[in-house]
């Protein structure tokens, strides 16, 4: 713990000094951090692929552009965005003042990536913070290691490591980053009960947070859809990086009546966007194959009907896409699942 606080003390220094609150230093963070993903591509979605399995068309798609675009956001609109605005209104005692807003960094900030996207989910929020003229200490994922590894050898290489540091570890770095540290705003990404435990943990000392957690995400089809392109969005997305996804569709409410056209179309649509499965990417680690594999088992013992059986190969991580139709109170609807497993639940108008 001495040698964390030590390096966040460090990179607080660097903030009061005054370092990261021009616009020419935020101007050259930026560009380095786009020439970090530009140059570097190749060995992100290689870790991407070591990590997850991502086809490096996913990685592309989903980690790298998304990234670049934020930053190309950023350059373009920075100098205007730091400009104080005038008051849209004053009070009476001040009208004879000018009034200003000024926008002014919180000052160290860190930030907590996730595993599922953990490029993306590490350097857009870092994008957001040194445009915003903060420190920052990044800790990414340890579930995602070959990435979390990289990401930390690049930006020592790459950015401003006086204001800018990558801090690697396990679960327990982690806790300590966020129960024995004070930050000036805390950005995480990933489950509700670590969010819960961050929350209690930053209301200590009024500390600000962002909390990007997942949830239980329903989409509903009925006789107004067509049936084929709704299928077709709602298998891409649902199988899209494996299923470990905090947006994608979760479960599908389905009009009793069109059931049967749906689940045709839903596995049409699987061999036409899916034709080799392995596409889809792997399970992030055992324990999480573990976790799907139990509560697909609890599933079928409940009565739940297997529409499309997906092959589960644990010493692979692998889960072939998977399609359940549920019965009430089926357990596939008690937590986020965060798998390749699309559950369709039939209901009446």
């Amino acid at each position: 713990m001495a040698d964390i606080r030590k390096e966040v003390d460090r990179v607080r220094e660097a903030f009061f000094s005054g370092l990261t609150r021009p616009l020419s230093w935020r101007v050259d963070q930026l560009r380095a951090l786009r020439a970090l993903v530009v140059d570097n591509q190749s060995r992100l979605c290689h870790a991407l692929s070591e990590d997850l399995g991502k086809p490096k068309n996913v990685a592309l798609l989903t980690e790298i552009l998304p990234v670049v675009k934020e930053i190309d956001l950023f350059l373009s609109n920075l100098s205007s965005w730091a400009k104080p605005r005038k008051a849209a209104s004053k009070p009476l005692a001040n009208a004879a003042d000018t009034a200003y807003v000024r926008p002014e960094p919180y000052g160290v900030v860190l930030i907590l990536g996730a595993w599922n996207f953990p490029v993306n989910l590490a350097l857009i929020p870092l994008v957001g913070a040194i445009g915003a003229g903060n420190a920052v200490v990044l800790k990414p994922s340890e579930q995602s290691a070959t990435t979390a590894k990289l990401l930390e050898e690049l930006a020592m290489r790459y950015l401003d490591t006086e204001a800018i540091t990558v801090i690697n570890g396990d679960a327990a770095v982690s806790a300590k980053l966020t129960g024995e540290v004070q930050w000036d705003y805390i950005f995480y990404t990933g489950g509700s009960a670590v969010g819960r435990k961050i929350m209690a943990a930053a209301a200590k000392h009024l500390t600000p947070v962002t909390l990007e957690l997942g949830g239980k995400n329903p989409c509903i089809v009925d006789d107004t859809c067509n049936i084929e392109i709704a299928a077709r969005r709602i298998v891409w997305a649902r199988f899209l990086n494996a299923g470990q996804v905090c947006l994608c569709p979760d479960y599908v409410m389905v009009v009793s009546h069109v059931m049967e056209h749906f689940v045709r179309s839903v596995k049409k649509c699987i061999g036409e966007l899916f034709p080799d499965t392995r596409e889809i990417g792997k399970i992030v680690n055992e324990r999480h194959f573990d976790r799907l594999n139990k509560v697909l088992e609890e599933s079928a013992a409940h009565g739940d009907v297997m529409v499309v059986k997906g092959e589960r190969i644990r010493g692979e991580r692998f889960i072939a896409p998977t399609v359940v139709q549920l019965r009430d109170g089926s357990p596939l609807l008690e937590d986020e699942l965060f798998g390749p497993i699309l559950c369709l639940m039939p209901v009446e108008t």
